[in-house]
């Protein structure tokens, strides 16, 4: 027995002993390096998610800002202006004091507005008829179809005033530049006119109407 453990190599089972520790020790270490680095990972796309949620917050709280910033001050410009309101169909709007509203005739469904109270010098115009046009494209393809309008020099498309979906061109009618609007509410197409120009005033009138 003694001769035996005399024969044993303690040095071969020193090493073999150091190695297999050594290896327990680096696979160890390595476990626990791949972990952290999967745990920092885990923490960095967690702050990401956080920052990203953050940043839409900020952002829809800005835009519901500038909205109300927005309505404010529509608001504000249109404050002290007189109000039209139409029978039938029924709606109203708000417009400039210097200005004067003509209310429909017999067989004349428009509505137009002028600082003269002459209509040969009108600055907006709003035509209405019953249609059962559903979008306000498709009822600017009836108009132009069976009304009658000059071929447009620019078609802008969908418009968005104050809530309300518009479709707008940009023509040239009777030697200046016009804007045409076209909307539809309840059975009612209207065609809405004003001067290129002056788009930023009548676009306020425009913001104005309720149904």
């Amino acid at each position: 027995m003694k001769e035996g453990l005399k024969n044993i190599d303690w040095r071969i089972i020193a090493i073999t002993v150091v190695v297999a520790l050594v290896t327990a020790g680096a696979i160890g270490g390595g476990v626990w390096y791949y972990m952290d680095q999967q745990n920092q990972k885990l923490a960095d796309d967690n702050t990401k998610q956080v920052d990203s949620l953050q940043s839409q917050i900020d952002d829809l709280n800005e835009n519901s800002t500038s909205a109300e910033a927005s309505t404010t001050t529509a608001t504000n410009a249109t404050a002290g202006w007189k109000t039209y309101s139409n029978s039938n169909p029924v709606f109203t709007f708000k417009y400039p004091t210097n200005q004067t509203a003509a209310t429909p005739a017999a067989n004349d469904p428009t509505v137009w507005l002028s600082t003269d109270g002459n209509r040969s010098n009108e600055t907006l115009l709003i035509v209405f008829a019953k249609n059962s046009a559903t979008t306000v494209q498709s009822y600017y393809n009836y108009v132009k179809s069976n009304v009658g309008l000059p071929e447009p020099n620019t078609v802008i498309g969908n418009k968005t005033i104050n809530g309300k979906d518009f479709y707008q061109v940009n023509m040239t009618h009777m030697g200046g530049a016009v804007t045409e609007l076209f909307f539809v509410n309840n059975g009612y197409g209207y065609q809405i006119s004003y001067p290129t120009g002056d788009a930023i005033l009548y676009e306020q009138i425009i913001g104005t109407l309720t149904f």
